[in-house]
């Protein structure tokens, strides 16, 4: 965490950047620093200033040394006043990122609104109490094509209608999404600490037909065996699809297999192993349910290290998958960083020795791919 003083440093760095700058508009202004409430006044200036110069991309972030924020102390976005002015410098706006921002559902909004050429609007943690509801429109006149809100406290719906849309975001509590009018929308990132496919696959089997690449990241894993089968509605048009798991390896991925069966003309799956720091240890390996993946042709097991329960799911892969191509092995985990590349080595020669029993028990041949184990 910056210390009060750096802080000072920084805004005092800013606003004389601001002070001196002589240009007529401004292509890309970006505050990412430890910055609270305190300094209210001189961030709600940054934003002012640089809206007025027309600024293309705007990027927000106020928590990147703390790492969480205290809503109490947050920096609340300023309400935008709705000037003929300041609609046409709007107009050239095509990034929008608010991270660790409190804003209110009716500024995004109105940005969404105002801004018709923007393409990319990012909303991250905003504990703002104002930001219950979100609509999220716009007719063929607007170039919104990415949208992606994360960990919103009070969020409690959004609604997507906007026809540009081309990927769709969304991470945190369960909440209630729409899709009124989505007709290009092809790629669907949906995750959360209970991440219920009850409530969200149904919405999208229904009116996101076209959908072709899904990631679904599952922090907790529930087993089948106690939450009964999932009812899960078929998406007929699904190509790629990427799990994203936290599983320990007393647990399975029983619950996928049911999850297989609603993609019919699934090509490729990627399985991220998130949980790294379990204790790789043998247990017995349990036989699931037989499932028919006409389609998948490749696989990839990121953050793969020979525990039973990855063993059991890349055997239920190789069994069922019959026009398999290639499944690509790599032991290092989704978005790792080299802090703790000693520790994962220990463990990568389990990997492959784990991933060649496999290549010799299915004959896999050149179908297997070992990624990051070759200079093992």
């Amino acid at each position: 965490m910056a210390s009060e003083e750096e802080k000072q440093r920084y805004v005092d760095c800013v606003n004389r950047a601001m002070e001196a700058f002589q240009g007529s508009t401004i292509d890309d202004f970006q505050v990412h620093f430890d910055l609270d409430s305190k300094y209210k006044c001189d961030i709600d200036r940054w934003v002012d200033f640089v809206i007025q110069k027309g600024v293309k991309r705007l990027a927000i972030d106020l928590c990147v040394y703390a790492g969480r924020t205290y809503p109490g102390n947050v920096y609340n976005f300023p309400p935008l006043c709705n000037s003929s002015a300041l609609q046409r410098t709007l107009l050239l706006l095509r990034v929008l990122k608010l991270k660790n921002v409190n804003v209110s559902g009716a500024v995004i909004e109105y940005f969404i609104s105002a801004c018709t050429c923007l393409e990319k609007l990012t909303i991250r943690r905003s504990s703002s109490q104002d930001l219950v509801h979100l609509n999220v429109t716009g007719g063929q006149s607007h170039c919104l094509k990415k949208v992606k809100v994360f960990d919103c406290q009070h969020l409690k719906r959004i609604c997507l209608s906007a026809t540009n849309l081309l990927s769709f975001k969304y991470r945190g509590w369960i909440i209630d999404i729409s899709y009124a009018n989505v007709p290009n929308l092809v790629q669907v990132f949906l995750g959360g600490r209970y991440l219920d496919f009850g409530a969200y696959l149904p919405q999208l089997s229904k009116y996101v037909f076209q959908l072709q690449t899904l990631t679904l990241n599952v922090p907790v894993l529930e087993d089948e065996e106690y939450m009964g089968p999932l009812a899960i509605p078929v998406l007929t048009n699904l190509k790629n699809l990427t799990l994203r798991v936290f599983a320990y390896n007393s647990e399975t991925l029983r619950a996928f297999t049911s999850l297989m069966k609603a993609f019919p003309s699934l090509n490729r799956l990627a399985v991220q192993f998130t949980n790294m720091f379990d204790r790789v240890k043998s247990r017995r390996e349990r036989t699931l349910r037989k499932s028919s993946l006409r389609c998948l042709k490749e696989v990839e097991l990121v953050g793969f290290v020979g525990r039973t329960l990855e063993m059991e799911f890349a055997t239920f892969l190789i069994e069922n998958a019959v026009m398999l191509e290639k499944i690509i092995i790599d032991p290092i985990p989704h978005r790792f960083v080299g802090s703790r590349a000693a520790y994962l080595k220990k463990r990568m020669q389990t990997s492959r020795e784990c991933a060649m029993r496999l290549g010799s028990k299915f004959s896999l041949g050149d179908k297997l791919v070992l990624r990051n184990l070759s200079s093992i």
